[in-house]
């Protein structure tokens, strides 16, 4: 069963592929709308995805955030495509 990610998320990843946020500003975004989402229902598919991979890009040294940002425009253009 596919999820469709709920709306809060795809607006927030939208502004993020926009460059609207950085990756900081971003992570607060997608964390704000999580906080709303999870009290109607567990994240699911991509949105866990994007989720760890913000936590990978928290915990990665500078030399490593380039390819988790490449993996995070990856997840949240399937965000926004539905693909």
């Amino acid at each position: 069963m596919t999820v469709t990610p709920d709306p809060r998320i795809v607006v927030v990843t939208t502004e993020f592929l926009r460059g609207d946020h950085s990756v900081l500003d971003f992570t607060y975004a997608f964390r704000g709308a999580v906080n709303d989402v999870v009290q109607a229902r567990p994240l699911a598919g991509v949105e866990v995805d994007l989720f760890y991979a913000l936590e990978e890009w928290e915990t990665a040294g500078w030399d490593g955030r380039p390819d988790v940002v490449d993996r995070l425009r990856v997840l949240a253009r399937s965000v926004v495509t539905g693909r």
